[in-house]
């Protein structure tokens, strides 16, 4: 019975079937640099909004929170804007909230659903105490 387990262990110790630990770095490092780069491509394809879209859509929206502080102009609105051959829609809500006006800018792209960029800040109304 010792020699039989014997003669099975040596058989499954010169086992030849199957792959050496280099075969397996081998094609473990030829995937690796298969798969990486179309991940990489396909993560870029997928997303729609570059970050240059972004920038830009923030930059409309602080362009008119300065605008409408610096002169005052506490209207609500909506205006398509032009910029980089790219339509945007920019809008601006203004409501009143016990002495304070609330001014929210949001920037879409035109026809898209979607917020790209949204600023908020509150202004005091009332009148300055001075003593």
């Amino acid at each position: 019975m010792i020699k039989r387990n014997r003669r099975n262990l040596r058989s499954i110790i010169s086992c030849t079937g199957g792959y050496t630990l280099l075969e397996v770095l081998v094609a473990t490092t030829i995937l690796g640099v298969v798969v990486i780069p179309l991940v990489v491509l396909l993560g870029s394809l997928l997303v729609k909004y570059s970050t240059s879209d972004l920038l830009m859509a923030t930059n409309l929206a602080r362009k008119e929170m300065e605008s409408t502080l610096q002169n005052r102009e506490f209207n609500n609105f909506e205006e398509e804007v032009k910029l980089n051959n790219i339509y945007w829609k920019v809008e601006k809500k203004l409501t009143e909230n016990n002495g304070l006006l609330d001014i929210k800018v949001n920037v879409y792209r035109k026809n898209d659903k979607k917020l790209l960029a949204s600023l908020f800040t509150e202004k005091f109304l009332g009148t300055e105490v001075r003593k």
